[in-house]
């Protein structure tokens, strides 16, 4: 999810989960999906932003479920950052699943981060 390229409703979400304010973040993204004209790159963002959302209150098959998305979404339109995040969702399966498949997520994240330009290291 590059930030520069985030509507500005989604970049207020971003910063308000940064700032650990979770329930604030949440109805701004709520609100945002009400809107029409949501690209398949604002569907991705609500996904990630969500799943960080779920993750922070230990929420990991929602969290899960949102990287699930976010991972196939992010491979249909190619953005291999967001791949990355979707993984590390993914990757929460270490606390309900089985270590062996986030282990997988997790090298396969490690491994696509290889190939990303350090200039688009702009998470």
């Amino acid at each position: 999810m590059y930030s520069e390229k985030l509507p500005i409703e989604l970049a207020q979400a971003k910063e308000l989960i940064l700032d650990r304010k979770m329930e604030e973040a949440l109805e701004i993204i709520t609100n945002f999906e009400q809107k029409e004209g949501i690209t398949p790159e604002d569907l991705l963002s609500i996904h990630l932003l969500k799943g960080r959302i779920h993750a922070f209150y230990w929420q990991f098959v929602d969290a899960i479920k949102l990287g699930e998305e976010a991972y196939q979404l992010s491979q249909q339109l190619g953005i291999i950052p967001s791949i990355v995040e979707a993984l590390n969702l993914k990757a929460h399966i270490a606390i309900t699943g089985p270590f062996d498949t986030a282990l997988e997520y997790i090298i396969e994240g490690e491994r696509l981060i290889n190939y990303i330009p350090h200039s688009d290291h702009n998470l």
